[in-house]
């Protein structure tokens, strides 16, 4: 079973979630996750650390919405399970960089309802993902079945430029640069913490938002980016003979993390404290260390107990390396004895 570092045991009565959390209680301060374009709901906390923190969604597409209302959502109805928070509100409203009114395009796929207009025909009827060739991206996921007129919010007109964002989580399929636009009175304040945002490679939209402008931008207002994911699928040109064992296919869409720069930004201790959490929550361990010494809201002796509770390597994680390398030790045993040759 594997377990969340939230969830590992500093000594026999307390957990690491508990151990760092115990600084907000006594200040009683609730952290504060945000997550706009909402539509399948939060999975990816776990419920150690949701269940003290304030949850808010906003999900413009009222199929969507009413699915989040009723916790009958898709992913939800697959078998996943949504942690609990302390609080939990949704709100159909449409967060966009100002206060207007835009057209939702509702697509045959729910995941790629967007404000950003039509994607380009004839660059997505030309793509077709990873294990999913008989249909184009433009007629399994992008075509538009129907479209309404939706009253849309910045961010900064939905909370105080004094709140403090933990976490942000925006995946609005090409407008998260709009979305931060919207934000800029709480991002220059460096009201928010930790950012996870949605990008595109592959410019098929009208407004052609691509990494590089969310990159940029979000670094001027004094964000740092940390890291990338590519594990959404990958796309062919059109169908093909080619495996992708021998093939190189390329990308149209990841995510971004980015944090408060620490080292450009001004910050009190307990903001820094709980950037921390935040950075341990998905997965930063020794960043995280690095900001918990630096916020001193932790003792010498929890900071060191800390850091060897997380310095603990899980079993499943050893025999996973050893196997991702077991093929690097082979091949040359395998050369030395001539029973493999290089093509």
């Amino acid at each position: 079973m594997i377990v969340h570092t939230f969830n590992k045991k500093v000594n026999n009565s307390e957990t690491v979630g508990e151990l760092i959390s115990k600084p907000l209680i006594t200040s009683g301060v609730t952290q504060s996750i945000v997550d706009v374009g909402a539509r399948s709901g939060m999975f990816e906390l776990p419920e150690s650390f949701t269940s003290g923190a304030d949850f808010i969604g906003f999900e413009p597409n009222p199929i969507e919405y009413k699915k989040l209302i009723e916790g009958k959502t898709d992913s939800i109805l697959a078998g996943g399970k949504q942690p609990a928070f302390k609080t939990k509100r949704y709100f159909p409203t449409a967060v966009w960089s100002d206060d207007s009114e835009r057209r939702l395009n509702i697509t045959i796929g729910p995941g790629a309802c967007s404000l950003c207009g039509e994607a380009d025909i004839g660059i997505t009827s030309k793509m077709y993902l990873e294990g999913r060739e008989k249909y184009s991206y433009y007629e399994s996921v992008q075509k538009i079945v129907s479209s309404e007129i939706v009253t849309c919010s910045p961010l900064d007109s939905l909370f105080s430029i004094d709140d403090v964002i933990d976490y942000l989580k925006v995946d609005v399929e090409g407008g998260e640069l709009d979305v931060f636009k919207g934000a800029e009175n709480l991002l220059s304040n460096h009201s928010v913490l930790f950012i996870k945002t949605e990008f595109l490679t592959t410019p098929y939209y009208r407004n052609r938002v691509l990494f590089g402008h969310q990159h940029v931008y979000l670094e001027e207002m004094g964000y740092r980016l940390i890291d990338i994911d590519l594990s959404h699928l990958r796309y062919l040109r059109e169908p093909t003979k080619i495996s992708k064992l021998i093939d190189r296919r390329p990308i149209y869409a990841g995510d971004a993390f980015f944090m408060l720069d620490p080292d450009l930004v001004a910050m009190d201790d307990l903001k820094r404290h709980r950037l921390a959490i935040m950075l341990l929550v998905f997965g930063f361990n020794s960043l995280a260390i690095s900001l918990f010494k630096e916020a001193g809201v932790l003792s010498k002796s929890e900071l060191t107990t800390l850091e060897s509770t997380l310095s603990q390597i899980p079993l499943y994680k050893i025999l996973k390396e050893h196997w991702v390398n077991l093929p690097y030790k082979v091949w040359p045993i395998l050369k030395a004895i001539r029973l493999y040759r290089p093509s």
